[in-house]
């Protein structure tokens, strides 16, 4: 998933590239979750980071929800620029 993210970067599919960024880091938390807690996400993409509250420390945990909440509002403005 990260190569067709890669690819879609290289060859300005933006919308590609956005979609499949979102799904490799939803996959890393279910990596996460399933590793420090036994269980994978569920739920909706807004709410993925709730499975991993705990393994890290605040800091760690702040930096990581950033970098997701930046993925998911790209995510949420190329949806909505198609429309």
């Amino acid at each position: 998933m990260l190569d067709v993210a890669r690819y879609a970067v290289n060859t300005s599919k933006n919308n590609a590239a956005v979609a499949s960024s979102v799904h490799c880091a939803i996959n890393a938390i279910d990596a996460l979750a399933v590793f420090y807690f036994g269980r994978r996400h569920a739920g909706g993409h807004e709410e993925a980071l709730d499975a991993i509250r705990g393994a890290f420390d605040e800091n760690e945990f702040r930096d990581m929800a950033k970098q997701f909440s930046g993925l998911i509002g790209l995510k949420t403005k190329r949806s909505t620029s198609q429309t």
